[in-house]
């Protein structure tokens, strides 16, 4: 957000408003399809509504941490939607939670994108139903990358796919995560980078 997104708001009757840009001194406007600026407020097309009903505080901050599992390895994922796990805490392994609070009425804001915060676009993937599934990545959030956090008393976590049901479970012999019910290889603990 810069010099050229920020707006006056003026209230007019009627609940709606008038968006004036700070920068340009123009006014925003509905031009059949598309929306443009025009130098003077005249009426009914620089009026806008603001719609609030269904919205709420809003998406979580992103947060970025060092998920650690069981074995004390830590999620990594590479630039070529590789996933695996490591024994170190390196620019791979920094894992960035990302709030989906407006996806589908998700007002208790426990769905996230677990997404790689060194290879930009890159989201943990469950590529399909049932146990043992290997977990990779993709570069968008689709269904197969939507997980649901627990929070457990002992301040672990689990992420169990939305989708699928199953939960995120470290393999330490092959250094991989994969899909399977809930056990203490499904806890992993947070570590904020």
């Amino acid at each position: 957000m810069g010099s050229k997104e920020t707006f006056y708001i003026t209230c007019l009757e009627n609940g709606e408003f008038a968006f004036k840009s700070k920068k340009y001194g123009t006014y925003l406007r509905a031009d059949k399809d598309k929306v443009n600026t025009y130098a003077a407020y005249k009426g009914d097309n620089e009026r806008w509504r603001l719609i609030t009903e269904g919205v709420h505080d809003g998406p979580k901050p992103e947060e970025t941490y060092y998920i650690e599992s069981y074995f004390g390895e830590y999620i990594s994922m590479n630039n070529k939607n590789k996933v695996k796990l490591m024994e170190h805490k390196k620019s791979y392994e920094r894992i960035t939670l990302r709030s989906l609070c407006d996806y589908k009425n998700n007002y208790k804001c426990d769905f996230y994108a677990i997404k790689s915060a060194t290879h930009g676009e890159r989201y943990l993937r469950v590529p399909g139903a049932g146990t043992g599934q290997t977990i990779g990545a993709q570069t968008y959030v689709g269904d197969n990358e939507i997980f649901v956090m627990e929070t457990h008393r002992n301040g672990k976590v689990r992420f169990w796919s939305k989708k699928y049901l199953y939960c995120l479970r470290a393999v330490p012999i092959e250094a991989k995560l994969e899909t399977d019910s809930k056990d203490k290889y499904s806890e992993f603990t947070l570590i904020p980078v």
